[in-house]
Parts: structure tokens; sequence; C-alpha cells
């Protein structure tokens, strides 16, 4: 497809999702068309600047994260950190996601985070004690899921970073910028995070419900290097033994366990002038439409800065289609 229809056609399909402003809308169709000339996904890749897989970094007392760190092109403006979701390593298909991000943001730092799963990024050094697990999973102590993180941007110097995340990572996002010191977040950006809570198995059946879709939205893209990264990724992966790990099964307790509602209160009590954009499906197998849109309405009425972005017919798997995934973003940067 051509340069200009490429550019086009992503414009109108990011238009049908939702009234994003047109300067984000631009923003990202115009890199897509620039993405889509890459012939394979390794060269995406080194265009923005990831020219190997992601590392392993790790401390004495906080274990390790893997981390791909995307220097700015030009000028910095600021620094984006991406979480992803349960079980996702920093492989080809979550690498493209962070790249489509650092592309269709050249002026930020992108740094993203892993989480622990099959080979090579079993990252023995997280796993956590008995006890560390318990506090996870009951929600008393969730600071250990982001020490290793938390360690890695102190040891960077950084300061004001907008957090961003996808399912699991939306709620780690919360986590991490909610343990951040003060006035070391410059915003929040929540995509489809588990909204109440619900019975452990109800949320496994929930979260098997959301693999249906998820073609759909890598196929909408176009991108046929898109393609190729996340069948590299997923090939020879056993996910369910990934899932089984102890601090996966303590994530997963702690996930059906939260509610949304007080752990954003919490964030928003310390950081009031804080920016937060909270984007989902009004389909999505993982959040109550009708609960989602009165707590975003109960919270603009005491004057936060909340941007609620509702996405009608969406599912949970929406944020695989990497251009909505990269707009949502812009909207939330105000397009600058």
């Amino acid at each position: 497809m051509a340069v200009k229809n490429f550019s086009e056609t992503t414009a109108t399909r990011l238009r049908r999702y939702f009234p994003f402003s047109e300067k984000a809308i631009a923003a990202v169709s115009q890199y897509a068309a620039t993405q889509a000339q890459c012939k394979t996904y390794k060269e995406f890749f080194k265009s923005v600047g990831i020219s190997g897989n992601a590392t392993l970094y790790s401390t004495a007392r906080h274990g390790s994260v893997e981390v791909v760190d995307v220097a700015p092109h030009g000028s910095e403006k600021g620094t984006i950190v991406v979480h992803l979701p349960m079980g996702n390593p920093l492989d080809p298909n979550q690498l493209y996601q962070v790249a489509t991000v650092a592309g269709t943001n050249p002026g930020y730092r992108v740094i993203g985070f892993g989480n622990p799963s099959g080979k090579p990024y079993y990252h023995k050094d997280q796993n956590l004690t008995f006890i560390k697990r318990w506090g996870i999973a009951s929600l008393r102590s969730t600071r250990p899921l982001v020490e290793a993180e938390l360690s890695y941007l102190d040891s960077q110097g950084i300061r004001n970073a907008m957090h961003v995340g996808f399912s699991y990572g939306a709620i780690k996002a919360l986590i991490e910028s909610t343990h951040s010191e003060n006035e070391t977040v410059k915003g929040l950006v929540m995509i489809e995070p588990v909204s109440h809570t619900r019975s452990l198995r109800r949320l496994i059946d929930d979260f098997k419900s959301t693999l249906g879709p998820l073609g759909k939205y890598v196929h909408n893209t176009g991108l046929e290097t898109y393609k190729e990264a996340r069948h590299h990724g997923i090939e020879g992966k056993q996910i369910n033994r990934g899932l089984m790990r102890p601090i996966s099964l303590a994530i997963a307790f702690m996930l059906s366990r939260i509610t949304l509602r007080t752990e954003l209160q919490k964030f928003m009590t310390k950081n009031p002038a804080v920016p937060v954009t909270i984007a989902w499906g009004s389909s999505s197998e993982l959040i109550d439409d009708a609960r989602m849109s009165a707590m975003v309405a109960e919270l603009k009425a005491t004057g936060a800065p909340l941007q609620a972005i509702r996405l009608p017919g969406l599912h949970h798997a929406l944020a695989n289609d990497v251009h909505l995934h990269a707009v949502i973003i812009r909207q939330a940067l105000g397009s600058k």
C-alpha cells in the first residue's frame, strides 16, 4: 500500500474508534506509514534505536527486571515508562509495542519493563519470598512488584516520567506511580485495567475469553512486520506454565481482589495535580462498563484531572492495535 494511503487508512480507523484530537491522529497515522515501509520487524526496531534484545537489570536487594531503554531523537521532552500485561516479557511481540510508542513520540525517552515469563526471561531473582508474595496477593504490600523498576529509574535519574500500562500493566503502572516519590510522576495512563473484584476462578475465565478477539486487532494494523514479530514472540511458548509460577499466582490473587477506585484514589490523593487517563472498551471482558463510567464520572466531579477514553464496542485486547495504543498515549500527552 502506498505511504499516503496507509496513513489515511490508519487515520480513518482511529477516528472510528474515538474522537481523538486530530493532532494525535496525524502524529500516529503519519508515523504508521513510515513504519509500514520497514521490511522486517528488526529493521523497524533498529530505526527507533533498538539494536538488540532487552537486557536484565539486577540489584542486590530488589531482584531484577527486564528492560529496554530507547533514547529520544532530538531534544528530550520527558520519559514514558511502559508496563506490559501479565506474563509478557520483552519478546519481539512486546518490543513492537514499545518501539511503536518510541517511534510515535520521538522526543521522549521510552523505557519498557518486562515481566517474568518462559525462557530466557525467567527472572529467577524476582522469585520473591513467601511473605512478600503473600503481601502482594493480599494487597497489603505491593511495593515488591516494582522494587527493581523503581531502582532502575532511580539509577537513571528519572524524575519526570509518564507511566503507561495495558491490562495488568495498567495496574502495575498505578502501583509504581503510587510508590514513586512525590513530584516524580508526570502522568498516568491506564489502558484496560481490571476494574473490580471477583473470584479467582472467574478472573481466570475472563482472561481466557480475552484471547478470541486478539488477532483481529493485530490484523487491523495492516502491518506484516507486526504479525511476524508476534509469531516469533509466541512460538514455542507455554503460556499456561508461566502463569503457574508463584509470582504469577500472587499477581492473579491480587488482581482478583483489587478495587480500582480505591487504589486510584490513593494515588490521586497523593498526587492531586498529576493528570490520569483511563481507556477501556465498552465490551471488555475484564471491565464492567457501567461501573467504570460511574467511577470516572464521580472522580471528575471532584475536579480530579482525569481523562476518560471509552471505546464503544471494543474488547480487552484493543491495545494489540499498536496504533490505537499509541494514539491513546499521544492524546494523554496533549499531542505535544
